[in-house]
């Protein structure tokens, strides 16, 4: 019980460290251009809020932080290459 407590406590930790992570990267947002590659996105804006595939495009979504506190980020990736299109989407 006592191990099962503390794993909790080091995930609830994991995440905010990688929330604080997504805030303060929020700036780089605006900087991602097609061909960047997923490590590169990833080193430069943090693990996303959510990942999908449709067809054979990998979508990352960003959802507004303070720092970008209006602008839905979604980057699609192509199946074999880096990033095909940045959809910034003002959310109100």
């Amino acid at each position: 019980m006592v191990g099962e407590a503390t794993d909790a406590g080091s995930r609830s930790g994991s995440v905010a460290r990688e929330a604080f992570e997504r805030e303060q990267k929020a700036a780089e947002r605006k900087f991602i251009r097609e061909g960047t590659s997923r490590a590169d996105v990833r080193s430069r804006l943090g693990e996303p809020d959510a990942k999908h595939w449709q067809g054979d495009m990998e979508y990352w979504t960003y959802e507004p932080v303070s720092k970008d506190y209006q602008t839905l980020t979604v980057i699609r990736f192509a199946l074999y290459g880096g990033v095909f299109a940045v959809d910034r989407t003002i959310k109100r």
